[in-house]
């Protein structure tokens, strides 16, 4: 655990200097959205690996289950990207922007696939689904794992789990991050 001295006048949160994390894409060939997808899944997982079957890991669930269900929101809107792009004349859905629900985001990738008759491309389409829909029974909206209390700051969020399995968690979403599709 570190311990800090007391926040002077001359301290600053983003200091001008080349020492520190690169923001943004590596090369030509990367891009920033690249870097956030990867960034929020290898966060959950270190942290799922640091304090999985430990005492903090009752208030590290949170946060790894937003950073899961972040990154999934992310790559089904990259696969939507890229399914846009690789067929000719095929525009970004307008809703998409504004879209947190990880059902409908999965739902407008496969409308796009099939509309162009590449249903072969998304492989376990059902299982996909199915573990997606689990997700989003209990955080429809990226709210509920978000924040502890819902809008009216009265009611607590996640009120359908009582316990989650982080070790399992983790090799699912190991498995749908290797998966043909996502």
């Amino acid at each position: 655990m570190r311990f800090y001295a007391a926040l002077q006048s001359n301290d600053d949160l983003f200091p001008s200097t080349d020492a520190g994390v690169r923001i943004g894409p590596l090369s030509s060939l990367d891009n920033s959205w690249t870097r956030y997808e990867e960034g929020y899944y290898d966060a959950a997982k270190a942290l799922v690996e640091r304090f999985d079957g430990t005492l903090e890991s009752t208030w590290v669930v949170y946060p790894i289950l937003f950073l899961y269900r972040h990154y999934l929101e992310l790559m089904l809107k990259s696969l939507i990207f890229e399914a846009c792009a690789s067929f000719e004349g095929e525009k970004r859905p307008k809703e998409m922007a504004d879209q947190h629900n990880l059902v409908v985001l999965w739902d407008m990738l496969v409308d796009i696939v099939t509309c162009h008759r590449r249903q072969r491309m998304l492989g376990n389409s059902a299982d996909i689904r199915r573990i997606l829909a689990q997700f989003t029974h209990h955080d429809p909206k990226s709210m509920e794992t978000r924040y502890g209390l819902k809008k009216d700051l009265e009611t607590p969020t996640l009120q359908g789990l009582e316990n989650v399995n982080l070790d399992n968690v983790e090799q699912i979403m190991g498995k749908c991050t290797t998966s043909s599709t996502i």
